[in-house]
């Protein structure tokens, strides 16, 4: 498949898992790509107030990683294993320092921008929801039938 085909293709697509799959092995011009993708779901961390974080492309995927791409250049910036499916789309604290997301390993994780693990929190059941942060707390639900709400600077 050409490139052209490539991203014809990726536009018929209406889940951004199967999108992001598709465009896996895009060539190097991604960023300038995924703007004519509508309805990826992405997350744009910015660091501390001068850019010290470049802005980040988050997928996960069913291989059990979280990859982290640049979004200006489309290179891989880190990938973080979870060993188990990654469904959950991640969610930024509300300082855009720390990267919040679900595995089916019933484990929420918390990186920083850098993708080193600050910390995790155990479930009883598989997490495919998508984390909303509010404030000061994470918001998930879990396959235990709980929603829980915990601390993100934990």
């Amino acid at each position: 498949m050409d490139e052209e085909q490539l991203f014809e293709a990726a536009r018929h697509i209406d889940s951004p898992r199967e999108r992001a799959a598709l465009l896996a092995d895009a060539p190097a011009d991604l960023p300038a790509r995924l703007e004519a993708l509508e309805g990826l779901a992405w997350n744009e961390l910015t660091g501390e107030e001068g850019a010290a974080a470049p802005p980040l492309l988050l997928v996960g995927d069913e291989a059990g990683y979280l990859n982290a791409l640049d979004l200006k250049t489309g290179n891989q910036k880190w990938r973080f294993a979870t060993l188990q499916d990654v469904y959950s789309s991640p969610a930024a604290s509300t300082d855009s320092k720390r990267v919040l997301f679900g595995s089916t390993n019933y484990l929420l994780y918390c990186l920083d921008t850098e993708g080193t693990m600050l910390w995790k929190f155990p479930t009883t059941g598989r997490i495919k929801s998508d984390p909303v942060v509010e404030g000061s707390k994470v918001y998930f639900s879990s396959y235990d039938k709980h929603v829980y709400a915990v601390n993100v600077a934990d």
